[in-house]
């Protein structure tokens, strides 16, 4: 069982096990979770981590920065060590005690089953992050190509579903469907 749940489509919710959230009071704190939590198959060196979130700051003026962030992760995850995997040089997180509704998404959105593709459509809960930004670019430009792709996939989610509703012979739902994937296509 997850230790926690990230909410990241419509924007960012962190829940713990028994579904409390968990507030966290620095921004960065959850640019870090999330960017970790999203990359779990990846160990990040602080460095690169540092560099990322603090692009503009001295590297140990932007290292003291990612220790506070971990710090404040510490304080409001009593599981953090389960969570990521926390080195004198390295951090990843463990994919196993996270789960995240993109993630969940993606995995359903990629099959080729109509059912899957319906629960796909209940995971999208709009953009990635939606109102969640950084004043670092790096990080802002990482969240818009996770948002691209996750919209492109919510478009293929709803035009299968379309097609299945029309091979069933419910053309209204069919509209419908079509109708809100216009709507998202003009809206974008």
């Amino acid at each position: 069982m997850a230790r926690i749940r990230l909410r990241l489509l419509g924007g960012l919710e962190i829940f713990d096990s028994s579904n409390q959230t968990i507030s966290l009071s620095v921004k960065k704190a959850k640019a870090l979770l999330v960017f970790l939590a999203v990359q779990s198959h990846i160990s990040f060196s602080r460095d690169q981590l540092a560099e990322f979130l603090w692009p503009r700051a001295i590297n140990d003026r932007a290292r003291q920065s990612l220790r506070q962030a971990i710090a404040d992760l510490r304080k409001h995850i009593p599981e953090l060590d389960e969570i990521i995997k926390i080195t004198h040089s390295t951090l990843q997180a463990n994919a196993d005690n996270i789960k995240i509704d993109l993630q969940s998404f993606e995995q359903l959105a990629s099959l080729q089953d109509p059912h899957a593709h319906q629960e796909a459509y209940q995971y999208y809960g709009g953009s990635f992050l939606d109102g969640f930004n950084l004043r670092t670019e790096s990080f802002n430009s990482w969240c818009e190509e996770i948002t691209q792709s996750a919209h492109e996939q919510y478009l293929h989610v709803i035009e299968s579903m379309s097609e299945h509703q029309l091979l069933e012979g419910n053309s209204k739902a069919a509209i419908e469907l079509s109708r809100n994937n216009i709507w998202i296509v003009v809206g974008k």
